[in-house]
């Protein structure tokens, strides 16, 4: 699962860390590239209710969902053929 995925779901990037079995350091490095690379922010940063997604970061989090879905499906057809 993408980072920013796991980081958006769990609202959390320690909590996300510990879920992909990374340092905190290693996954606020990824997400902070991720965004340099797009060119916008993805993440609110709010305590202690942890982080929320910008409009951009919604918008992301939607098509990333969907592109990594359609993967899937497309690795299980693959296996089935």
């Amino acid at each position: 699962m993408s980072l920013a995925i796991l980081v958006a779901r769990t609202g959390s990037i320690r909590l996300a860390a510990r879920e992909a079995r990374r340092t905190v350091s290693a996954v606020s490095r990824s997400i902070r590239a991720l965004e340099d690379g797009l060119g916008v922010s993805l993440f609110f940063e709010r305590r202690p209710s942890g982080l929320r997604l910008t409009a951009a970061g919604d918008e992301f989090l939607a098509e990333a969902t969907r592109v990594l879905g359609g993967l899937q499906s497309a690795v299980l057809r693959a296996r089935e053929a």
